[in-house]
């Protein structure tokens, strides 16, 4: 067995404090945050990131830890136990060659400060946070994984590889349930070693330690702290020791500090950055490395080997040690990373096409079965949410990167590659602009946001809005008469079809150009759709109608201001036709005037929108 340097439950306590809402981490206790019971396992162990110790992160981001590709299907003197399992750094209790059985093994879920004494010094929460802030070994957590050395021997005791080999175990691969950007690895206890005294009294003394190499393609490692042995090199996590051990902060030996062996060995920890965008998968290759080992004399001088005697990657039943030993690296791997945001916004109904915000004159309203979808710089989906009928839209949980939002009819799967913005038939995008409402518009108008970045340091980011008009004719006009008939003005129309109508208003106007609302007729559809000829009229009395003539020569005045003649005249013209509108018949009124009269039929949506017929002149009869 591996001995490591255990943190008192004291210590925990002191050290079990909250943490900032920046980053998710492993925080949560056995069974809501991660496995409960106790190996050793090779089932899949699943983890859940927190906000801070008893808090949830939503929506849920858990991550799935799987061993495969197992290079040893038994290890020494154990064989139904495989050369890496989760949970297991204790030897059994009655036996301490044999591995213990099923559950009463090591926890499976553990503090970081179970093995290796680990530093909160040497741990960073998230790739772009201050080095060595943000995690507490004492109260973050990760899955315990041991690597047995006792694969590397047989029952004779004899090495299968040389002591300084580096031996391929297993693969560890890490699956999130959504994609995420720059996760970081929280490594605590690399690192082992093994010990047996001569005949002669001299020690012999091996130090091993994982090793993981990266297996996923476009993925890269980045350290961001660690203790002093603790490295990344290439696609490497290692203990760059001369002689390995299992304590990061150096030792004299993991077994028995009070021997001097001459040397101090080293285990080690700290954080590495699984540098890529959106990822879902991240796999590894474990390996153990081992060292040349040393032979000393009891006063700690190099000496040579006793005669029959070597170094041991461990020790077999009856071997160098008679009762054998287990050994192997009993190692912690956590996770965190940055919190992510929120991207938020709206798709306004806006038929005038300035400023981007809803401006039909009634509450938003959009069509149902649009997308936004969030690309990120390498064009790849890694989002999409539904727009409600309402406009809004969120989009949860993205991570640091560079993204572009796109308005589509399609809800594109994660990981594909996107298309341009799509809107539904009868609809047409008049702009878009991240900002407040009604304060810009981007000018482009093809349905995607501008550049939008998220860092360590983003807060939710909201208003990312986009416009849209409908481009469907909602009415289908027939004929549309109007005339002065029996002193009364007659509006007649019908309609061919009609989709989401509610209503019509009349209005006239003395010059084709300024019109004034006459009156309104309500739709005959039913709930405003309709796909036959419907017919409408609208009644006004005449003196309504000179009324409306007399203010229409009013709108008149202020373009003969400087002409104070003719705006006198205009002014005396007015106060008569009001005054014959109120004192005279409508047969004398109507009969008196040769005014021209134009008329045009508003049509109004359930949403407000507004679409007009043509313009007409009234006939006098």
């Amino acid at each position: 067995m591996k001995t490591k340097i255990l943190l008192s439950a004291f210590l925990f306590a002191l050290a079990n404090t909250g943490h900032a809402q920046s980053t998710i981490e492993l925080l949560g206790n056995p069974g809501a945050g991660g496995p409960v019971g106790n190996g050793p396992s090779t089932a899949n162990r699943t983890v859940t990131l927190y906000v801070n110790n008893t808090t949830v992160h939503n929506p849920l981001i858990t991550a799935t830890y799987v061993l495969s590709n197992q290079q040893f299907s038994s290890i020494e003197g154990n064989p139904t136990v495989p050369g890496v399992v989760f949970g297991s750094n204790l030897p059994s209790a009655t036996n301490p060659n044999l591995a213990p059985a099923p559950g009463a093994g090591a926890p499976l879920y553990n503090f970081m400060s179970y093995a290796g004494n680990p530093q909160a010094a040497h741990y960073t929460a998230c790739n772009s946070c201050a080095p060595g802030t943000g995690i507490v070994p004492g109260s973050n957590r990760g899955i315990e994984m041991q690597s047995f050395a006792d694969a590397l021997i047989d029952a004779a005791n004899n090495n299968l590889y040389p002591v300084n080999a580096r031996v391929q175990f297993a693969d560890l691969t890490i699956n999130f349930n959504r994609p995420v950007t720059n996760p970081v690895l929280q490594i605590a206890g690399m690192g082992g070693d093994f010990f047996y005294p001569g005949p002669t009294g001299n020690n012999y003394t091996h130090g091993y330690a994982t090793e993981l190499d990266l297996l996923t393609p476009g993925l890269t490692l980045k350290r961001l702290s660690g203790s002093s042995k603790f490295d990344v090199i290439g696609n490497t996590i290692k203990d760059t020791a001369a002689y390995l051990g299992a304590n990061s902060m150096g030792a004299t030996s993991s077994t028995m500090p009070s021997i001097l062996y001459g040397v101090t060995r080293y285990g080690a920890g700290g954080s590495v950055a699984v540098l890529g965008n959106n990822i879902t998968t991240v796999s590894f290759r474990i390996y153990i490395q081992g060292d040349a080992g040393m032979v000393t004399t009891s006063a700690g001088v190099p000496t040579t080997p006793d005669a029959g005697y070597t170094i041991k990657w461990a020790a077999a039943l009856g071997g160098v040690e008679p009762e054998g030993s287990l050994r192997g690296d009993a190692m912690t791997i956590g996770l965190s990373m940055m919190d992510p945001v929120d991207i938020s916004g709206n798709v306004f109904n806006d038929p005038n096409g300035g400023n981007v915000d809803n401006s039909s004159g009634v509450t938003n309203a959009v069509p149902a079965g649009m997308y936004i979808n969030l690309v990120d710089a390498n064009n790849v989906v890694v989002a999409s949410a539904p727009v409600a009928t309402d406009g809004t839209y969120t989009l949860p949980a993205i991570f640091e990167g560079t993204y572009t939002a796109v308005l589509s009819t399609t809800n594109l799967p994660l990981g594909s590659t996107p298309v341009s913005s799509t809107l539904p038939d009868g609809w047409t995008s008049t702009g878009e602009y991240t900002g407040l409402p009604n304060t810009g518009n981007d000018g482009n108008i093809n349905g995607t946001s501008i550049q939008l970045n998220v860092d360590a340091t983003s807060t939710n980011i909201t208003n990312v809005n986009f416009a849209i008009k409908t481009t469907t004719l909602p009415v289908l006009w027939g004929p549309i008469t109007a005339t002065l008939k029996n002193n009364d003005l007659q509006v007649s129309w019908s309609t061919l079809k009609e989709i989401s109508n509610s209503r019509f208003e009349i209005e006239a106007s003395t010059d084709g150009k300024n019109f004034v609302k006459m009156g309104t007729v309500d739709t005959k559809a039913k709930n405003g759709d309709s796909d036959i000829e419907i017919s409408y009229q609208f009644q006004a009395a005449a003196s309504a109608l000179k009324a409306f003539a007399a203010i229409g020569l009013l709108a008149l005045l202020p373009a003969f201001k400087r002409k104070k003649w003719l705006a006198t005249g205009i002014a005396a013209i007015i106060f008569t036709l009001l005054n014959m509108s109120c004192n005279k018949s409508n047969a004398d009124a109507i009969g008196n005037t040769n005014d021209k009269i134009f008329i045009r039929i508003v049509q109004i949506d359930k949403d407000g929108t507004r679409s007009y017929s043509k313009t007409i002149g009234v006939t006098k009869n």
